[in-house]
């Protein structure tokens, strides 16, 4: 009569242990690990592409963006007293390349991006957060710069959506200025 064998196959030495070898664990969860500190997975300051408009003139929309009436802050949302949480009155927003980072009055961090920019200096950005309240929050709109004699200023125009409620923030911030690109060189005329 034919009896199975039960011992391990042949491939397999009996003194060796079965695939979850702990060392062989532990050399893939230190590979993993290595190679996710490698990444830097997640960090909006990381190396980010420079975006410039069609000309080459690169933008830079960081500061801190304000609804003011004769030098006193009003709300940043309008129509005020209708957003959930806290009342925004500044906006702070920090820009790596396209990235953009913010934070506000009511300590609550906000991320998005500018997805391009228009001869002209307006971009088309989006920023997500929450308020104070828990409630989520999309800012979707353009922020356009305008150059001055010594410093830049730049016009946020955009919608606030979190359930419930939709609003507008127009705000203004001082910006550094525009970065226009290098003129060519001019070859020099052969003698």
């Amino acid at each position: 009569m034919f009896e199975p064998n039960m011992s391990k196959p042949a491939s397999t030495p009996a003194h060796c242990p079965s695939v979850s070898h702990p060392l062989a664990a532990a050399g893939l969860f230190l590979a993993l690990v290595l190679a996710l500190a490698a990444c830097d997975l997640g960090s909006s300051d990381s190396t980010t592409a420079v975006i410039s408009d069609s000309d080459g003139v690169v933008y830079n929309y960081s500061g801190q963006y304000v609804n003011t009436n004769n030098n006193t802050l009003l709300p940043l949302v309008i129509p005020s007293g209708r957003q959930s949480g806290r009342q925004l009155v500044w906006l702070r927003l920090l820009q790596y390349g396209s990235v953009l980072e913010g934070f506000d009055n009511a300590g609550m961090n906000w991320e998005g991006q500018i997805s391009g920019i228009s001869t002209g200096g307006t971009a088309q950005f989006t920023l997500s957060g929450q308020t104070t309240a828990g409630a989520n929050v999309e800012i979707v709109g353009s922020l356009h710069q305008n150059p001055g004699d010594l410093q830049a200023s730049s016009l946020m125009d955009a919608a606030w959506i979190e359930p419930g409620f939709a609003g507008s923030i127009i705000a203004r911030a001082l910006v550094p200025k525009p970065v226009a690109p290098d003129p060519e060189p001019t070859p020099e005329p052969e003698e």
